[in-house]
């Protein structure tokens, strides 16, 4: 094999092509993409653990020793606590050493400014991580076999979490992550080792035993598309489980934005959602030839080891189930949607920093990935640069990038990046000008 400088992307991430990439995959579950992109420089092997960027900077943060408010952040001995401090006071051409002296995350969202480099210090890789520690689980008992089904005894849950603690209230993200390795949601599909985690491979979804779909357009606002499915496999699952999940159809939109289960009829196993304002006036994706395939994402009692679901109590709360590969496991899940938003930024350099445990949402109205450098639609502005990142266990609500998005930048520099284990999303995407 020639020696082709690459970005390195493991686990199950993937690159979203676009014209003037050249791709290839090796490896059915360590990848390898090589992207070609007109000019090609400085493309190299990926994350680098001991790579050493000095001890001079004009800013210096440290989570164990700083204090934001007691120290001036201008020395590695009076550091402030928080890389949102530092962001606030550098300007155009300054620098940031960011501190990893106890491997204790920093759990934070920055928005990065004009012409500021931020950085690891020295040897050290800080870890900015949307996770937090989901607290103790209860081992579940018979009283929750309701719920969990036949594997209760398997399964622990913590009770009670607020919606408010999820991005955007929305508990599917919660991204749950198991000492390191992500765990899946619970899915009502056919199963699939190699692609567990991903909701959208629908090769392994059900096949519907027959699918009526009305329209109904009053002619005042977007058509209303109500689907019924009738599936006999369903029999096993009562009207409440089924009602606590979403639907995913084979094609997007709806693989983007979920369908809410509005009603089961256990009599006919029928499952029927409303579609109004998913699709706004075209119907397509509810007519075409898959119509009939689909999966159930957070069907609770088809958990698996690795896996976890909620139960939403429809009061502002819900309870979250999961089962664990080994009950001395600590379990995280995901507060944050955004690590670095650098919209509208330029001039600006992130490196030798771990950036963990986000969660994508919304593209077009959020920062939605984990990095984020894009100018306005039609708009192009200057170069960044992101070296000897690693970007790992992140999550896209539905089929988006929830690793990095970078656009309409007239330049930029990405070089010693890894990113993997990146769940359910295309992962990468990379488009502008011109870019190394």
């Amino acid at each position: 094999m020639p020696d082709v400088p690459r970005i390195t992307i493991t686990g199950t991430s993937s690159v979203r092509r676009r014209k003037g990439f050249k791709s290839r995959w090796t490896g059915p579950s360590y990848r390898v993409m090589d992207i070609v992109l007109p000019p090609v420089s400085n493309l190299s092997n990926g994350f680098q653990s001991d790579k050493d960027e000095g001890t001079d900077f004009d800013w210096y943060v440290c989570n164990t020793t700083g204090h934001d408010t007691n120290n001036d952040g201008l020395s590695v001995g009076s550091p402030f606590a928080t890389i949102g401090k530092a962001i606030s006071v550098a300007t155009s051409g300054q620098s940031i050493g960011v501190r990893n002296q106890s491997d204790i995350d920093y759990n934070e969202e920055i928005v990065l400014p004009i012409g500021v480099t931020l950085s690891g210090y020295s040897t050290e890789k800080p870890v900015m991580s949307g996770g937090v520690d989901l607290g103790s689980g209860v081992q579940c008992t018979v009283a929750d076999e309701t719920r969990v089904g036949a594997n209760y005894a398997n399964v622990y849950k913590v009770t009670g979490i607020a919606k408010t603690q999820f991005v955007n209230d929305d508990p599917y993200n919660a991204n749950l992550v198991e000492d390191g390795r992500p765990m899946t949601i619970a899915m009502g599909r056919n199963p699939n080792p190699e692609y567990r985690n991903l909701e959208s491979y629908n090769r392994d979804w059900w096949n519907a035993d027959s699918v009526n779909t009305t329209v109904v357009d009053d002619g005042d606002g977007p058509v209303t598309i109500i689907v019924s499915h009738v599936y006999s496999g369903l029999s096993t699952y009562t009207e409440a489980q089924i009602l606590q999940c979403d639907i995913r159809f084979h094609r997007a939109p709806n693989g983007a934005d979920r369908t809410p289960v509005a009603s089961y009829d256990s009599g006919t196993t029928t499952i029927t959602f409303d579609r109004t304002g998913y699709l706004a006036d075209d119907p397509e994706y509810e007519t075409n030839e898959y119509k009939n395939r689909f999966c159930l994402v957070n069907l609770l009692p088809a958990i698996q080891r690795g896996q976890w679901a909620f139960w939403d109590n429809g009061d502002g709360t819900v309870d979250v189930y999961y089962w664990p590969q080994s009950v001395s496991s600590t379990i995280q899940y995901t507060t944050l949607e955004n690590a670095i938003d650098g919209r509208n930024s330029y001039d600006c350099t992130v490196k030798s920093i771990v950036v963990q445990q986000y969660a994508a949402t919304n593209l077009s109205t959020g920062a939605s990935c984990a990095l984020r450098f894009d100018a306005p639609a039609g708009g192009n502005i200057g170069a960044f640069t992101l070296d000897n990142l690693m970007v790992r266990r992140n999550y896209s609500k539905g089929d988006g990038y929830g690793h990095l998005y970078a656009s309409n930048h007239d330049g930029y520099s990405i070089t010693n990046c890894t990113f993997e284990d990146g769940r359910n999303m295309f992962g990468v995407f990379l488009a502008g000008r011109h870019y190394d």
